[in-house]
């Protein structure tokens, strides 16, 4: 016997189920045994939920294997039983009922009742008054699951028959979508006998005259570019007579397919609906290219291949760059710019308009600018409109170039232009005011007073991490602690400028940055090799640094490479015992020196993220108080200055350091475009004399000059100081330096 062993399934069920099962309970409730032939073989899925009410005989294949079951069953049901609702009999039969005389199962239901219920009679149990006649006569034509018969219930899409339960939505819209999205959908349609249903849907709805002769394949190309044309036709700013031809629609079947158009978009992948654009747009490309759109359309790539194509000749003459930027930004936002490739070139184009807008207002703001050193430094360094703001639109912009045109030289030509005329203003501005006042800064902080004003004082009560990045400009040192506070959440940051050591190079600044530099730097150009006097001692290159901390520190002082902290764990042993760390970067510098035909920013993204993990490091071994400085920033000229900006450099004299925006010795020549400054007015001991570029220019040398430092530019000259607490994981420091005691 095939009776049901499971319980009930108390699950949720769509309205026909529900209806069916609750008809199919009373029988059993009202007669006790029930012989139930489903004509369309629906109900097999509600059985387990009859388990409750009586023994469900299963059918096995065959009515006289059914009999067999349901004797069994019966034999064991009493009449008293029966009358007292104790035991009932449930047999299921997926199929049509056989004549009386032919049936097995006949004497069965004679016990109770035979039930027969066919698709439509299913449907009437639970939407009787809702469904029409001719559909109710469709259902019983066609092999409609009971599935199906619930979504349509639920969906409220009976109006539409079949066809919307097939495609599992409920209006004229998700039908297109379904059919435009699903190339074997049609098939479907077609194997279910609604062909003609498909085609009303589609004339009625969105006014798509389908030709019952045309294939599958071609009327759903058709309706691509019904819908995606329709969308055109309705937001285009101006009348395309490529167009020209198109029906005009009613008001609803024109929105219906900007509604289909815009789902598509929404729903599907940006690849494949570009694919299917790309053949839609075919014959309309020319068209497309040649308007003049102003609205920005996601309907076809054409259309933002020819938005792309505008932007460089709206440059030409100094054009609107508002426009420009208006419609940039558009693109950047646009549907097409998710595909590959196309995010980068939007993102170039706008970072130029804003380069170029930005170095504009600020070149005007310059040359009104009047004041000492010290008003310029702080009028540059000011975090919310400081001038810095172009340096830092510049690296963005060269960043996302990458070294590329991207199709737009134009644009990109006029912000270079626009951020160099800005810089070579600044330049000749602050220059005057150098050469007015001397090269004095007021109560802005020194670079040689960074270790002892801002590092000593800690370290008398705390371990130390000294981070010493080189070629950390300005507007990287913000870009920076941006990142550090995202990263490590620390308190007490702080960024505040700092005036470098001049000459602005490697050998001056870094030796600024040790102890004792507020005592006193110097220069030196003993044998022909240049470096930096510190408590006597020459300074040329980082071997000569770390034997001075060395000697003056001893073991509390832990020299390290910044490769080394991110890399490695053996130094956390050897941190032990130490109470300072200094930490050296020199990537940014090696990079930009040894990178002049092709520096593009790239890399200093990635630079600075480097320094933020080291710095977690540090935090990990117990370094809590973090100071990072810099020895010097940089200019980067793409292009290259030309012959109008490039000075020979002096002849004659003793020289010490030549460099492309510096040159140190004794006596020799002062070309025209170059200022003479002694040590002493630079605040260095030594005899001897710096010559700066009064303006933007360089030095003659044989290889291009795009990454440059050396001189006075307040790129050069303002570097950042941040300083910084994390929350201490580490082990507390020992005894203080500098004579120092701390509890541990």
């Amino acid at each position: 016997m095939a009776t049901a062993t499971v319980g009930a399934d108390d699950g949720p069920l769509g309205p026909v189920s529900a209806a069916l099962l609750a008809h199919l309970r009373d029988l059993v409730r009202t007669h006790g045994v029930v012989v139930w032939y489903d004509a369309d073989a629906l109900g097999a899925s509600l059985l387990d939920r009859l388990t409750d009410e009586a023994a469900v005989v299963r059918w096995r294949g065959s009515h006289w294997a059914a009999r067999k079951d349901a004797e069994e069953a019966f034999s064991r049901i009493t009449d008293a039983a029966v009358t007292a609702g104790d035991r009932r009999l449930l047999v299921h039969v997926p199929g049509p009922r056989l004549a009386p005389r032919e049936d097995p199962l006949a004497e069965i239901a004679l016990a109770g009742c035979c039930e027969q219920l066919a698709r439509a009679d299913v449907v009437a149990l639970a939407l009787r008054d809702q469904v029409s006649g001719p559909v109710l006569d469709q259902l019983s034509r066609q092999p409609v699951s009971l599935a199906e018969l619930d979504a349509l219930a639920v969906d409220g899409t009976f109006g539409g028959g079949l066809l919307y339960a097939l495609a599992g939505v409920g209006d004229e819209v998700g039908l297109a979508v379904r059919l435009l999205r699903d190339a074997a959908f049609e098939e479907r349609v077609a194997a279910r006998g609604l062909d003609a249903d498909l085609q009303a849907a589609l004339r009625e709805g969105l006014g798509f005259a389908p030709d019952p002769a045309e294939a599958p394949a071609a009327r759903r190309r058709r309706l691509w570019r019904h819908v995606l044309f329709t969308e055109l036709l309705a937001r285009l700013s101006a009348p395309l007579p490529a167009l020209a031809s198109l029906p005009a629609l009613p008001d609803a079947a024109r929105d219906r397919c900007l509604a289909v158009a815009q789902r598509l978009r929404a729903e599907m992948d940006a690849r494949a609906y570009a694919v299917e654009a790309r053949e839609v747009e075919g014959p309309l490309r020319p068209a497309l290219a040649a308007a003049d759109e102003g609205n920005w359309l996601d309907t076809l790539p054409a259309l933002a291949e020819a938005a792309f194509a505008r932007l460089d000749p709206l440059c030409a003459g100094g054009g609107d760059l508002e426009a420009v930027g208006a419609r940039a930004r558009a693109g950047r936002a646009s549907y097409w710019a998710r595909q590959k490739g196309e995010q980068r070139r939007w993102e170039v184009a706008v970072r130029a308009v804003e380069l170029a807008q930005a170095a504009r207002r600020a070149a005007t703001e310059v040359a009104a600018h009047q004041g000492a050193p010290e008003a310029w430094v702080r009028r540059y360094a000011d975090p919310e409109h400081g001038w810095w703001r172009c340096d830092h639109l510049q690296r963005q912009l060269e960043e996302a170039a990458g070294g590329d045109d991207h199709g737009i030289p134009a644009l990109l030509g006029q912000a270079r232009a626009a951020y160099q005329a800005f810089a070579a203003d600044l330049a000749e501005g602050f220059g005057a005011s150098l050469s007015r006042s001397g090269v004095l800064f007021g109560d802005l902080l020194p670079q040689t007073d960074i270790f002892h004003r801002l590092v000593e004082p800690d370290l008398a009560r705390e371990r130390v991490a000294y981070v010493l990045v080189d070629a950390l400009r300005y507007e990287l040192g913000l870009d920076l602690a941006q990142r550090l506070a995202a990263e490590l959440e620390p308190a007490d940051l702080e960024v505040r400028p700092a005036i470098a050591a001049a000459p602005t190079v490697t050998e001056v600044g870094m030796a600024a940055l040790l102890p004792r530099a507020e005592r006193g730097l110097g220069l030196s150009g003993e044998r022909g090799r240049f470096g930096a006097v510190l408590e006597g001692r020459v300074l040329r290159v980082r071997a000569d640094r770390r034997k001075f901390l060395s000697a003056l520190l001893g073991e509390q002082v832990l020299d390290l490479r910044l490769r080394e902290v991110r890399a490695g764990r053996k130094w956390r042993e050897r941190a032990a015992e130490a109470r300072l760390v200094v930490v050296w970067q020199q990537a940014m510098d090696k990079e930009g020196e040894q990178g002049q035909d092709e520096t593009d920013f790239t890399s200093l993204a990635r630079d600075l993220d480097d320094v933020v993990h080291a710095v977690r490091r540090l935090g990990d071994a117990g370094f809590a108080r973090v100071v990072i400085a810099a020895d010097h920033g940089f200019l980067f000229f793409d292009p290259p200055p030309g012959p109008e900006r490039t000075v020979d450099a002096p002849t004659g004299g003793a020289l010490w350091k030549l460099d492309r925006r510096c040159w140190v010795g004794r006596g020799g020549t002062t070309p025209e475009g170059l200022w003479r400054v002694p040590f002493a007015a630079l605040g260095l001991g030594g005899e001897g004399d710096c010559l700066f570029l009064k303006g933007l220019g360089v030095l003659a040398a044989p290889q291009q000059a795009v990454y440059v430092h050396g001189g006075l530019s307040l790129q050069e000259l303002v570097v950042p100081v941040l300083t910084l607490r994390l929350a201490r994981r580490g082990p507390a420091a020992g005894p203080g330096l500098f004579g120092a005691a701390v509890a541990t």
